[in-house]
Order: structure tokens, then sequence, then C-alpha cells
């Protein structure tokens, strides 16, 4: 049986969309294939997105307003709980979506102190999250921030994170917790599933997917219309063709 994430551990991604170019764009990078959503009140449908047998994100239309952005979305027990656990920290509740038998299930839609969004998720089935670590679904996040003390300090606050200082890098953090089987990982072990670093401007909460040949990606990512910003060991830092940031990464 699918054993439940770590609280606060990334569970979710959903893409806000303002034409089908981004659709494509991740639809061929990924390969995955979609089905579409009713319900959205807009005359574009929202799309689940599924690699093999499990779901890996949502590709949702913007109905009224706003940019195109990835939003990622943080495992928790109870709504309620964690709506104020993350208030209590000084997060700012934006939108709260309770209603039962709905989509993925209930969730709320934050503002951290520096200004950066993300959502949580009280899921209704874990069988959403069993493809966390597969190739070509979330193996991670990353947030940039110029404030990363007041960010490492909010999200520890808010959600029980363990943060580790990297001994390489003295301005960025790494959050684990301790694991039995989440994901591909299978055993009692401490993982890590979160980045927070120190950046000259504010990054959103960044997703990264796990491909089996970085080279490949990058190329492939070119060859669909985005850009490579950066490469970072076995990452890569990339752009759709949006510019909504995403990245890619040959472990978990």
């Amino acid at each position: 049986m699918q054993d439940e994430p770590p609280f606060g551990a990334p569970c979710w991604i959903s893409y806000r969309f303002d034409t089908f170019k981004a659709v494509d764009f991740y639809k061929n990078l990924f390969g995955w294939w979609l089905e579409e959503q009713e319900g959205w009140g807009a005359n574009t449908p929202g799309q689940t997105c599924y690699r093999g047998g499990s779901k890996v994100a949502s590709l949702v239309p913007i109905i009224e307003f706003g940019d195109p952005q990835w939003c990622v979305y943080f495992y928790c027990y109870d709504l309620d709980q964690t709506i104020a656990s993350v208030s209590q920290a000084g997060g700012v509740v934006n939108f709260i979506w309770s209603k039962p038998g709905t989509r993925e299930g209930p969730h709320a839609y934050f503002s951290d102190p520096m200004g950066g969004q993300f959502a949580c998720l009280q899921p209704e089935s874990l069988d959403s999250l069993s493809s966390f670590g597969e190739t070509h679904g979330l193996c991670w996040v990353d947030l940039s921030t110029p404030e990363v003390d007041r960010a490492v300090n909010f999200y520890t606050d808010a959600f029980n994170w363990s943060m580790q200082r990297m001994p390489s890098n003295s301005e960025r953090y790494h959050a684990t917790q301790t694991v039995g089987k989440w994901g591909t990982a299978v055993g009692a072990r401490s993982i890590e599933f979160a980045g927070i670093a120190a950046a000259k401007s504010h990054t959103p909460w960044r997703p990264y997917f796990k491909v089996n040949s970085i080279s490949e990606a990058v190329t492939k990512v070119s060859e669909l219309g985005g850009t490579v910003r950066r490469m970072v060991g076995r990452a890569a830092e990339l752009a759709d063709p949006d510019g909504v940031p995403f990245g890619i990464a040959d472990y978990w």
C-alpha cells in the first residue's frame, strides 16, 4: 500500500495556462497523456496529466486574470489545522476550496511572507501521489529568494520541516523528512524534497521533473521552444515557451 507522504512534502502541481502552447509543450516533452477536466466554466477545459498509470499534474485555464505559472501543493493531513499553522507562521490565506469529491481534494492557496504563492492539499486518495520520483513526474521543488533566512523560518514553522544548510553553499537549505514508502522511495530513510536558496530576486516555487538523460531532455526543450537558463550538475533550470520556470533532474 502507498504510505502517506510526510506532512509538508510536495504532493501535487498545477499549471495555469492561457494558450494550448504550454499544454502541447509539456505533453510532448514528457510524453504525458491528457484527460479533460469538467467544471471550469471556460471555453478551454482543464487537463489532468498522466504518465503510465499515474497522475502527475493538472493543467488549468486562466479564467479571468493572471499570468501562466506553476503552483506547488504541499501535503497535509487536515486542511483546517494546516490553514491555522500556516497563518500562525505568517502566511496569508488567499482562497479555500473545501468541497469534498472535487478534483484532487480539499485545498487552499496561500502567500508566504515574502510574497510567494503555494497551496496545500488534503487529497481524497493517495493514488494521485504515487508518481513522485518517477520518470517524467515531480521529483523536487525549489524556491529562490533574497530573504532566505525569513523563508527558512516560515516553512520550518508552517510545516515542521527539518532544514539542512548545504556544506557547499551556506546560502542554500534543503528540507528533509524520514519516510517509509513514498513515491519511488522504499524503506525508512531520510529524503530531501525541497530547496530554498538565496538569490537577488524572488522566483516562485519551481517544480523539477525526473528525466533519464539531462542532455536529451535539454535538447528537446530547445526544439519545442523552451529556454535553457542554467545547467547545475545533474539538473537544469529551464523555462517553457511562456517563460514560466521549471527544472529537470536525473536523480531523486
